[in-house]
């Protein structure tokens, strides 16, 4: 019933089937947007972040290129801020675009909390947990309360994102 009541507290926003299984529930109103950004192998290469045939990062990056890769973002900031005040514009184009491939990587590998995207088995596994708990917990209010199984049933959608659609003249309050 807690990712029922989490869905229903999200007021219509989608709702990550990892963090509903990792007990985290994002603010009201935030998305994530997955950027389509790792596209070259030479500046991957350069922090150790695999790629495959199409060129695309693989999920789940490891701890140690995301830290390689922060790490690289403060000292492009320190050589941008040099670039600056030395007025070297060739430099700074190459630097700023060398801090836009780094971030541009963060973002596509983290999610909204800073920790690194799970890799695809985690969402399988999570999206099924989280699927069979909210089906059997549906399936325990049918019998006494038939009509709101039935709400839940239409109302509740499953899968990598999970989302409650609220029916019109609805209001819910949930406490946990």
């Amino acid at each position: 019933m807690d990712y029922i009541a989490t869905l229903i507290h999200a007021d219509g926003q989608p709702r990550s089937c990892i963090d509903l299984r990792r007990g985290v529930y994002p603010a009201m109103g935030s998305s994530v947007q997955a950027s389509d950004v790792f596209q070259g192998s030479e500046e991957g290469a350069k922090f150790g972040i695999s790629s495959d045939s199409r060129g695309s990062a693989l999920e789940g990056a490891d701890k140690q290129a995301l830290l390689r890769m922060d790490t690289e973002i403060r000292t492009l900031n320190a050589d941008i801020a040099k670039a600056e005040r030395i007025n070297d514009e060739t430099a700074l184009r190459q630097l700023n675009k060398e801090k836009e491939y780094c971030l541009n990587y963060l973002r596509s590998n983290k999610n909204l909390h800073g920790m690194a995207r799970a890799s695809g088995n985690e969402v399988q596994n999570a999206r099924k947990a989280v699927a069979i708990a909210v089906s059997r917990a549906i399936k325990s209010l049918r019998k006494d309360l038939p009509e709101l199984a039935r709400h839940l049933d239409m109302s509740v959608t499953t899968g990598k994102d999970c989302v409650y659609r609220q029916e019109p003249g609805i209001k819910w309050t949930v406490t946990f």
